[in-house]
């Protein structure tokens, strides 16, 4: 295995909207950049919409208070992310008048960004079906891998520190499965964190006899883990294992689709990423796990 394929985070983009799950997710990524050495940039987007009824003249006098509410917003930002996180060197803070998902894709192209790390609400029910969330929309667009970060089952908004000391990597015979174990790798080995490996035997299909002959032989040689097999539906299973073991993070690939495709809410990924009992980390197909820089 080709070990200069190592994951190695240089640039870390944490959004903000300054509630209590996005200050869980920058005290993430804060952790992931303090391990790693990595640059933080911070972001809060927000949307300036004139009413349309407004004349030229009105909307000239709103763009006036706009620049104010900007310059004002990132005095917050800058207030919100030293009480959450405290002075952090390699900080860069960033406001930006856009669509939340529009900006966060932008800005992680412009850098680019090698990881985003961002809040998310496990949430259900037929409008979120329709509509997704932002965390969701991002996974689907960025090409590097995103951290999306809820409260564990039992926390307290906004009183939860950081923690990643046991990561389930669920893994398959695919090359987007492979990425995952490597980032997974690289992550346990920066944080000392304990590697369970789970093979999971869908309904209709053969047990393989060998099951984890797939685990890259990079994780083989760096890290340490175990191994579950386990039998019934993927999505189910990770979800119950993560719960059971009491992981802190999950590592997931992630097929990239089109937006509209409404396969994708019934995707294993789509599914882990919202009821996990934990953050789980989502590694796009096709991404760049290494940084040129």
């Amino acid at each position: 295995m080709n070990t200069q394929n190592a994951y190695q985070p240089k640039v870390i983009l944490a959004p903000t909207d300054f509630s209590p799950h996005s200050a869980l997710a920058l005290r993430y990524a804060a952790l992931a950049a303090h391990c790693f050495g990595a640059r933080l940039k911070v972001l809060h987007a927000y949307q300036f919409e004139p009413p349309l009824e407004f004349t030229s003249r009105q909307v000239n006098g709103l763009a006036r208070s706009e620049e104010r509410n900007r310059r004002a917003l990132y005095r917050h930002l800058k207030q919100h992310v030293l009480e959450t996180i405290g002075e952090f060197e390699g900080l860069e803070l960033v406001v930006v008048e856009a669509p939340p998902v529009e900006a966060i894709v932008r800005e992680s192209e412009s850098s680019p960004a090698d990881l985003v790390v961002m809040g998310t609400h496990g949430r259900s029910g037929v409008n979120r079906l329709l509509m997704g969330s932002v965390a969701e929309n991002v996974v689907r667009r960025v090409h590097c891998p995103v951290l999306t970060v809820r409260q564990k089952e039992g926390g307290a908004a906004g009183t939860e520190e950081p923690k990643i000391e046991k990561v389930l990597l669920p893994l398959t015979e695919t090359e987007a499965s492979l990425q995952s174990a490597r980032v997974t790798c690289a992550l346990a080995k920066q944080l000392e964190a304990e590697i369970t490996v789970v093979h999971v035997v869908e309904p209709g299909e053969p047990e393989r006899p060998e099951p984890f002959s797939w685990v890259p032989d990079e994780m083989r040689q760096k890290c340490t883990f175990r191994t579950v097999v386990r039998a019934g539906n993927a999505a189910e299973q990770i979800i119950s294992l993560a719960r059971e073991s009491n992981c802190d993070l999950v590592v997931i690939a992630a097929q990239h689709r089109p937006f509209f495709d409404a396969s994708v809410f019934g995707s294993t990924t789509d599914r882990v990423m919202r009821h996990a009992p934990c953050p789980v980390l989502v590694v796009p197909s096709g991404s760049q796990i290494t940084h040129s820089g």
